[in-house]
């Protein structure tokens, strides 16, 4: 049995007070008590009531007045679509490019590549090696990212590389925008009122074009004071500019090469990710760290609530021979950040899933939140075993499971919030909360759902959250299942217990930790639901981490 922290709305009659719900809600409702056996109306109806009203509420947050810095995951995307009446021309002309640059036959190079059955590496040095992995996303066989680097080492091949892309695919310059979490999270929380600053390794003039927005603040630090200067005034021409090409492509797209013929089963996309070059071509990468001094390091500590750290993902690429010296200088930063007792450092997982090493040399106990979305932890779980040791959850349950190997890694990590993202429902570990922190947490899940639906749809963003974005009526039913389902594991089966958590949407689980989770509404805009894009996870987290009190 859980200790409960509060009293609830409605545990006395489970029905609404001043709040209605949406048709389709009471369908669903129906809909619940024919799968959940032995799950009472009153317990169903009081939840689905008590966590669309929760929902509704979160809109009312306004900004925190909190001052927040991101840093370093920032790029210029320049988007590719291909659709089927496209595709095709342009994977023929990629073909016919590409074949001008070896004497192997280009077409027995990709399809070989393509069937190739598991994973391969996502690092690529020719156009046939691009070209293959396109095809493999198009069948569900992808990463979702391939790196461009020198071939053989030559310096000058991969900036050749990344050109090629530029001159084939052609991508749309009406649809050049800012890459990177750290980039789109600070457009975000700038528009919702936020007080944001950027920093990132090489700022060019492209870059800050690139962000629309000339009084974005940018961090510079002279004669040992910190200078918010505006992202505009900090760039430096001649700095080099990190370009990546999304490619998103439409399902229905049917590709013939040679005798073989793929077909696009679901909308997707690909990354292909490139690096800093000068002109010569030359790699102008900087290690995966914060490109400050310890004493500029304890200044930013004094002066900022909240840190996004980014580089952490970037250890799983370092080369093996220097990620001991990058992860304990990466370690030793974070411990002059965190030794004020006044800045946060907030961390969204973005990787490979396996080579989790990173969890326990620079995460475990050197951060403060942990976010990663419901897929990816789907993907990780078994490394977390293989690698760090943990012991994974025995429950054939999928929901169960899923909450007790959360559990477990906000526990190795020594977080004080976990939080875990999904389509279908959200749930954040929280360590020490008293019951106000809990009670905020769970309108932060909603409110970060709120905002990075006007993100993905593209509308206008001002601080007043309140406004019309449409968001279907409802609370998704799978998401109310999940929770009610974790709800009566959690209490044994007892009534009024899980009444009081579907009505606060919070409730403790030992002496030292509770869970909030709340369902999520999704976007259906005519009916159909959006593709999702990258860093919407991002996005998501990091606005509710921002309101969650933490």
């Amino acid at each position: 049995m859980v200790e409960i922290h509060s009293q609830a709305y409605h545990a006395d009659t489970g029905k609404p007070r001043l709040f209605t719900l949406p048709l389709q809600q009471f369908k669903d409702m129906k809909l619940l008590e024919k799968q959940l056996k032995g799950i009472t109306h009153k317990i169903i109806y009081s939840g689905v009531y008590s966590l669309s009203k929760l929902f509704s509420e979160s809109k009312k947050l306004t900004p925190t007045n909190k001052k927040i810095l991101l840093g370093n995951s920032v790029c210029v995307d320049k988007l590719i679509n291909l659709n089927p009446d496209n595709a095709n021309d342009i994977i023929d002309k990629a073909i016919t490019s590409a074949q001008k640059f070896t004497d192997e036959n280009v077409i027995e190079k990709i399809i070989k590549i393509v069937e190739t059955d598991g994973n391969i590496p996502y690092i690529v040095t020719t156009r046939e090696e691009i070209i293959a992995h396109i095809i493999r996303q198009f069948i569900g066989k992808g990463n979702g990212r391939m790196q461009i680097n020198d071939l053989d080492g030559k310096v000058g091949t991969g900036l050749k590389l990344r050109d090629w892309i530029n001159e084939i695919f052609s991508p749309n310059p009406d649809f050049f925008k800012v890459g990177g979490s750290a980039a789109h999270l600070t457009k975000l929380l700038d528009s919702i009122g936020e007080d944001v600053t950027l920093t990132t390794q090489h700022n060019s003039s492209e870059l800050a074009a690139t962000f629309k927005n000339d009084k974005l603040k940018f961090l510079s630090i002279e004669d040992g004071k910190i200078k918010n200067k505006t992202i505009v005034e900090s760039a430096t021409p001649e700095a080099p500019t990190k370009i990546n090409y999304p490619i998103e492509f439409k399902k229905d797209i049917k590709i013939i090469i040679g005798k073989k013929t793929y077909e696009v089963k679901k909308s997707d996309r690909i990354a292909v990710v490139s690096h800093y070059y000068d002109k010569d071509g030359n790699n102008m990468d900087t290690d995966p760290i914060l490109n400050f001094t310890d004493d500029q390091l304890k200044m930013i500590a004094q002066n900022y609530d909240y840190f996004f750290a980014t580089d952490p993902n970037q250890l799983q690429r370092i080369p093996q021979d220097r990620y001991s010296e990058i992860s304990k200088k990466m370690v030793e930063q974070f411990k002059i950040l965190r030794s004020s007792g006044k800045l946060k450092i907030l961390f969204e997982f973005s990787g490979k899933f396996e080579d989790l090493k990173f969890f326990r040399d620079v995460l475990k106990g050197n951060i403060d939140s942990f976010s990663i979305n419901d897929e990816e932890f789907g993907k990780i779980t078994k490394n977390l075993h293989e690698e760090l040791g943990l012991e994974l959850s025995k429950s054939d349950d999928k929901i169960i499971a899923f909450y007790e190997n959360a559990f477990t890694l906000a526990k190795y990590l020594e977080v004080e919030r976990l939080h875990i993202h999904g389509q279908d429902i959200d749930i954040s570990i929280r360590k020490n909360a008293t019951t106000e922190k809990m009670k905020r947490e769970v309108l932060a899940l909603g409110y970060g759902k709120l905002r990075v639906v006007q993100w993905l749809l593209d509308r206008k963003i001002t601080p007043d959250a309140s406004d019309n974005t449409p968001l279907t009526n409802a609370l998704k039913v799978e998401g109310i299942y999940k929770i009610i389902q974790l709800s009566n594991f959690l209490h044994n089966n007892n009534n009024d217990g899980m009444i009081h958590f579907l009505t606060n949407g919070f409730c403790k689980i030992d002496d030292e930790y509770s869970l909030a989770a709340l369902p999520v509404k999704w976007i259906y805009p005519g009916g159909d639901p959006i593709v999702r894009t990258v860093s919407a996870g991002d996005t998501n987290a990091g606005t509710a981490v921002i309101q969650s009190g933490l």
